[in-house]
């Protein structure tokens, strides 16, 4: 008997300290129903000479890829963060046309093809800075 579709939700961040500069980033994943993280990165950085976006992207892209590891492709994932353009970028609503930003969004449209399904949701800056303080 297969186990049954989980529906996964990945709350992320990401930043650029200026902008660009060091890139950071965070995310949560949860198990929908459950408040508490199962697993969450917090902070981590990414390198110099990025810029907000590509943090972001490198952020949720992370999330995918341990949702990956943990229970493999069958599973509905719900994203859910405060970047407008990433959020509309993943959905398809905005075309990726910044040429640092193509890959990413290649990498995690890789990633998030292999599951059951996927969808976005946009929240307040304010949700983010409470959840993960940046």
């Amino acid at each position: 008997m297969p186990d049954s579709i989980k529906k996964v939700i990945i709350t992320f961040d990401g930043g650029a300290k200026p902008n660009p500069g060091k890139g950071y980033g965070s995310y949560n994943i949860r198990i929908d129903g459950n408040d508490k993280p199962i697993h969450g990165e917090s902070e981590e950085l990414y390198g110099d000479n990025l810029t907000s976006n590509q943090s972001e992207y490198i952020a949720v892209t992370r999330g995918c890829e341990k949702i990956k590891e943990l229970f493999g492709n069958n599973c509905n994932v719900h994203i859910v963060g405060d970047s407008e353009l990433v959020l509309k970028q993943i959905s398809g609503e905005y075309r990726v046309r910044n040429e640092k930003l193509i890959p990413l969004n290649q990498k995690l449209m890789d990633c998030l093809s292999g599951f059951q399904s996927y969808s976005v949701q946009h929240r307040p800056r304010e949700q983010s800075v409470e959840e993960f303080g940046h």
